[in-house]
């Protein structure tokens, strides 16, 4: 069966499409996610400039979960726009979707702008809700998404999406998405790691060197979270009777567990840590299990 989606008006081969993780980082990383019969690949986030990261080891996976603090790690704005252009030489029917990160409003207008440049991008994510860096967390406040936007908007020329926090708070998914609604924002991807997660040896000493061992939960583990992170900004979205569209992220390891996230209102379902576990094949396996000729 070919079950392909609309998604932001264009028509994807499948609703499975890749997360932002480090195995979306060069050209041939891209390359073979588009290959992989995903309806649209998503890079890791990027920012201006270049991006040494948090020390190793940042990323530790089990039984279909994982913790990262890779700090945003990246050869910048510049590089991954290059990337792209050859990623999407190779393989044309594809959309790819960047992630931006930023440090402050200007650093995300400078990756915008030249985001936008770029005819083989097709949208645009703006990751407010990085977990894992000395930074404050934007998502965590409407008037810090407010005014990213529109510093952005203004130059922003390709769909645009704002990737946000795990929340138990429907007040807090009201507010962003009236914020993202009154900016003309296109979409919402639900949701960024669980932060604030420290995994221990037996001996007590933390698996991951960066963060004093704190990082982004990921994967099986946050199912449930981002099942209801999904539920409270699909609420919204209703209530503010708005068409932005959501991509649901955070747990999805199987196909009937992405089917259940577009039951409940997703347009588009993500996967990472599967990526990082078992490498670009489970997006094929993911889709067979759905019915989907990717």
């Amino acid at each position: 069966m070919n079950q392909s989606v609309n998604f932001l008006g264009r028509t994807l081969s499948g609703p499975i499409i890749t997360a932002p993780c480090p195995a979306a980082w060069s050209a041939n990383d891209l390359i073979e996610l588009m290959q992989s019969g995903a309806g649209a690949v998503t890079t890791k986030s990027v920012t201006k400039d270049h991006r040494k990261g948090n020390a190793e080891p940042r990323e530790y996976y089990w039984n279909e979960s994982s913790i990262n603090a890779v700090g945003l790690a990246n050869d910048g704005i510049a590089a991954h726009v290059e990337y792209i252009k050859t990623a999407v030489a190779a393989v044309p029917n594809v959309p790819v979707i960047i992630s931006i990160a930023g440090f402050g409003t200007e650093e995300y207008v400078d990756c915008v702008v030249a985001a936008s440049q770029s005819p083989e991008i097709f949208a645009i994510e703006l990751n407010l809700s990085c977990p894992n860096t000395e930074h404050n967390i934007i998502a965590d406040d409407p008037k810090l998404v407010g005014a990213v936007l529109s510093a952005v908007c203004k130059h922003n020329q390709k769909p645009l999406g704002i990737k946000v926090n795990p929340t138990n708070s429907q007040q807090l998914a009201d507010a962003i998405v009236a914020v993202a609604d009154s900016h003309g924002v296109d979409f919402i991807t639900c949701t960024n790691t669980v932060g604030g997660a420290y995994l221990a040896q037996a001996d007590g000493a933390p698996v991951l060197a960066a963060n004093g061992g704190f990082g982004g939960l990921a994967g099986a583990s946050i199912s449930a979270i981002s099942i209801g992170t999904l539920v409270r900004y699909k609420s919204a979205i209703e209530r503010q009777k708005s068409d932005i569209e959501i991509i649901s992220v955070g747990g999805v390891t199987t196909g009937a567990e992405a089917q259940k996230r577009l039951h409940l209102g997703a347009s588009v379902v993500g996967i990472a840590t599967p990526i990082m576990i078992h490498g670009a094949v489970v997006v094929g396996q993911i889709n067979a299990e759905m019915n989907v000729k990717g």
